[in-house]
């Protein structure tokens, strides 16, 4: 098998699987107490709290990568970095979204 396909199968079928539950869920009613396992029935300040919780896994992630020793420096800090930025534009998306989301509900309400 090329190891094209072996890199890029997961990435491609993990795309599509987010994209169907984003638009499964996306009219569904968000949970805002309790707890709720699927991520997509979450209201955007549950999410916020959920990707806080994923800090210190990606802590973790970021020492095992550092720890291992078969992959070169630049890659090691690439994969680091890449990870820190997604962490950081999940968190900044999710704060934006939720705010906009409050001001609509004040607006309404």
């Amino acid at each position: 098998m090329p190891i094209e396909f072996i890199t890029i199968f997961p990435i491609v079928t993990t795309m599509i699987a987010l994209l169907a539950f984003s638009l499964i869920f996306r009219k569904s009613d968000k949970v805002d107490k309790g707890f709720a396992l699927n991520y997509y029935r979450l209201s955007y300040r549950r999410k916020i709290i959920r990707t806080l919780y994923s800090l210190p896994f990606i802590l973790v992630c970021i020492v095992i990568i550092y720890i291992l020793p078969e992959p070169d420096f630049v890659f090691r800090v690439s994969i680091c970095i890449f990870l820190l930025i997604l962490f950081a534009a999940q968190l900044i998306y999710n704060i934006m979204m939720w705010k906009k989301k409050e001001k609509g509900q004040d607006l309404e309400g």
